[in-house]
């Protein structure tokens, strides 16, 4: 199933998603830590980019609606193993 991810900025580190799957549409607030861009050496403008590849991670292990409405992004690391190496290969 194709989807389509749009990442809307909404202050400084923080994150609107609006995720489209097929008819079903989801919405998620997505918080970027100063922690997790120092770990993935990024930059806060690279804040946009972070939160769409880490959406597009967990659409590739779930749906949409299996996505948090609201989260830091840190929480990932914890919850999925290979969050952060797969973070840096996408955004390297």
């Amino acid at each position: 199933m194709s989807e389509q991810i749009d990442v809307q900025e909404l202050g400084p580190r923080e994150f609107g998603v609006r995720v489209t799957q097929g008819q079903d549409t989801t919405d998620h607030h997505v918080v970027v830590t100063e922690q997790i861009l120092d770990e993935l050496l990024l930059d806060e403008e690279d804040g946009a980019r972070l939160v769409h590849e880490a959406i597009a991670f967990l659409l590739e292990r779930d749906t949409a609606d299996a996505i948090p409405d609201d989260f830091v992004i840190t929480t990932l690391i914890a919850d999925h193993e290979d969050f952060l190496p797969e973070m840096r290969a996408r955004l390297s």
